[in-house]
């Protein structure tokens, strides 16, 4: 899996998430999150890290009420901060 269809695999799940749960408002930071990261991957532009809180969520909110959706982005976290060490 690329890092776009990860991106887009992690959209569709917060969003299955999110139908499934209406009160887990923090998913809808990750989704808004998600989107910008697809966006700015189709269009090549620099994603801002500093504002990407994917992982922290996951960790704090996610994990106990989905584990695999908390995985996924944990993988998303995971692949962001890969790419800011390349680009240090």
């Amino acid at each position: 899996m690329n890092r776009i269809e990860l991106f887009q695999t992690a959209l569709i799940e917060a969003k299955r998430a999110l139908e499934n749960a209406p009160y887990m408002f923090p998913l809808n930071e990750v989704i808004l999150q998600l989107e910008s990261l697809i966006e700015a991957e189709k269009e090549g532009t620099p994603i801002d890290h500093g504002n990407m809180t994917i992982g922290q969520v996951a960790a704090r909110d996610i994990e106990t009420f989905d584990k695999d959706l908390a995985e996924l982005l944990h993988k998303v976290s995971y692949e962001l901060s890969n790419q800011r060490n390349r680009n240090c």
